[in-house]
């Protein structure tokens, strides 16, 4: 019953990723549509129960394109979407309030604009009113699978930026 709920949620649009989701999979140079494939080919290979927040599931899978394995991580929260740690969320329809992967607070229902800073492959981009649902307790992010998609999309463009800003990068000596 899980997987089926799972792939449900992917096929139906209706799951989020954390923030943190979003780092590892820029780390790992894997994208929205990595997942969402992983998900619907792969198969659960554990579920754990030990966490007070609800179970998660360890979805194993391969990318489409270059065939890598991978797993994703995910519980639905009580509203019934799916998180995603690529972990992701994955989620139904919104009944009751959804509780935060992290600290447990509760998730306001309506989303904020915040910046998104994102590195692939040696390039850094900086998104600009992106909507999230942000915990007020720690300030952990939840972007719906529609924004993560469009960013994906606008990664991938050969010129996507409307400005470009200047970085310093620091290089620190070890102490000692």
């Amino acid at each position: 019953m899980g997987l089926k709920r799972i792939r449900r949620a992917i096929r139906e649009g209706r799951f989020e990723f954390t923030i943190h989701a979003l780092e590892e999979m820029d780390e790992d140079d894997l994208g929205e549509t990595d997942v969402r494939y992983a998900v619907l080919h792969g198969e659960i290979s554990a579920e754990l129960t030990d966490d007070p927040r609800g179970t998660r599931f360890v979805v194993g899978g391969t990318t489409r394109i270059q065939d890598r394995e991978m797993e994703v991580v995910c519980r639905f929260l009580p509203s019934g979407l799916p998180a995603y740690n690529y972990c992701l969320s994955v989620g139904e329809i919104i009944m009751e309030k959804d509780f935060c992967e992290y600290c447990n607070a509760t998730l306001p229902d309506e989303e904020k604009l915040v910046t998104v800073y994102r590195h692939r492959r040696g390039q850094h981009f900086i998104f600009e009113r992106v909507p999230a649902r942000v915990c007020q307790k720690c300030g952990e992010r939840y972007f719906s699978a529609a924004s993560v998609s469009e960013m994906q999309r606008e990664m991938q463009k050969e010129e996507q930026a409307i400005k470009l800003v200047s970085v310093p990068v620091i290089e620190l000596q070890p102490a000692g």
